[in-house]
């Protein structure tokens, strides 16, 4: 039987899915735009040494804040968009998991810094405690999409991100270097994660039924493939850090800033697909919502890219004065595509409980991305992983269009009558014919 193209269920669920992806665009622009001007502003006080420190600590913050998450945020993101939340433990049970494992976490950083000596412990110190009020707020944002409690998100976004900009321009008028920026950032992560906590933890459901083993269960495949998707897309700039110098690391930084504002759209569009396909209960309109997003994602994704690639010299030349970095910008220009495509087809896989094939693909990717950067990036620097980055996306994009074709052929099985299976067996062993008009 043929689905129609357009029906009722699959025009609401689009609406639904362009209403949570404008949201959570608006708030992910104030956010990326408040970093891009962090990072201008660094660059024009400190230099390309300077950016790429502050690069390097914040890449390890990323990092260690999905470590210290177990995936409860992609939890909360699926289960309380439906009424699945009652099976699990309370909004504030979950935070306070959070806030014990990032708190762990910060001892873990804080003990190396201080053994590391004076000059890493100012940098580690503040960077390992932002891990605290980091895990709070990233979890109450996660609740605000499932929610859809838009508002809120923007409003946190924007103030957050007007604070933020103000106070570090300020700090470099009068010479601040990075420990005190990121003692300020440690600040406003504070005032951020307070805020999200008085305004969204009262409409939370109150009621905790336990299910501590179903939520461990189902989030740790979800921190996996976190750990693993974060260490793929940023440890090029670690290891450009450790492998070469700060300065390199601040070149690949300064263009993969102004990269950052086209891959807006895939976090948009991840937050806002995993609740929506997670509720939609028919599989053809589900699967068709995935065929029409990721063709409208490729499509914008590519003229994108083209723009990006075009105006790469135009773009790095004016905003951060480095040459070096219009060629990484040009080569990076052409991932936003496999990102894009990515961030559908992968929330897809989640809501289709393709979990651990996800994690595959991203742990063979990471495993490959790293040790082909350790070859590449004593030698060609920044330039070479650009290049890495480039073969990685696009190979992961090939692996989950093949892991979601076989994923939906399996539901489709799955899902049918004994009836359709008979006629289906029939069918193979020649016996029959298939109703033709049916198929019309």
């Amino acid at each position: 039987m043929r689905v129609e193209r357009d029906t009722p269920g699959m025009a609401n669920t689009r609406a639904l899915l362009l209403r949570g992806a404008g949201a959570n665009l608006i708030a992910s622009a104030a956010t990326t735009l408040a970093s891009l001007l962090v990072s201008l502003a660094v660059a024009r006080h400190l230099g390309r040494e300077g950016l790429g420190l502050l690069a390097v600590f914040l890449t390890a913050v990323m990092i260690g804040s999905l470590i210290a998450d177990l995936g409860l945020d992609s939890v909360i993101l699926r289960t309380f968009a439906g009424e699945r939340w009652s099976a699990f433990p309370s909004l504030r049970s979950i935070l306070r998991i959070k806030l014990a494992g990032s708190g762990l976490l910060a001892i873990v950083a804080v003990c190396f810094g201080i053994a590391a000596g004076a000059a890493h412990a100012n940098l580690l110190v503040p960077a390992a405690v932002i891990l605290l009020p980091r895990g709070v707020s990233s979890a109450l944002e996660a609740f605000s999409k499932a929610q859809s409690l838009r508002r809120i998100l923007v409003l946190t976004s924007v103030t957050t991100g007007l604070f933020l900009v103000s106070g570090v321009l300020a700090g470099l008028a009068i010479g601040w270097n990075i420990p005190q920026i990121l003692l300020f950032m440690l600040a406003v992560e504070s005032a951020k994660a307070l805020g999200l906590f008085v305004l969204l933890v009262p409409k939370a459901p109150k009621s905790d039924t336990g299910g501590w083993r179903l939520l461990l269960r189902e989030s740790l495949p979800f921190g996996f493939i976190g750990v693993a998707g974060a260490t793929l897309a940023r440890a090029d700039i670690l290891l450009i850090g450790v492998l070469r110098d700060a300065s390199e690391a601040g070149i690949f930084s300064a263009a993969d800033r102004i990269l950052a504002a086209g891959n807006l759209v895939a976090f948009a569009l991840y937050g806002a697909s995993i609740p929506i396909f997670s509720t939609v209960a028919d599989r053809n309109i589900r699967h068709e919502a995935v065929r029409q997003s990721t063709v409208l994602t490729l499509a914008v994704a590519l003229v994108g890219a083209i723009l990006l690639s075009a105006t790469a010299p135009l773009l790095t030349r004016e905003t951060f004065g480095f040459e070096e970095s219009v060629a990484v910008l040009r080569i990076l220009s052409w991932t936003l595509p496999p990102i894009l495509a990515n961030a559908i087809v992968g929330s897809a896989l989640f809501s289709l409980h393709q979990e651990r094939m996800v994690l595959a693909v991203l742990s063979i990717a990471c495993l490959l991305n790293i040790g082909v950067n350790v070859l590449l990036i004593p030698r060609f620097g920044a330039t070479g992983a650009a290049v890495v980055s480039l073969g990685t996306e696009w190979g992961i994009t090939l692996a989950y269009a093949a892991v979601y074709a076989t994923a939906r052929r399996q539901h489709r099985v799955s899902s049918a009558t004994p009836a359709d299976r008979l006629q289906a067996g029939e069918v193979m062993a020649g016996q029959t014919q298939p109703d033709m008009q049916a198929e019309s």
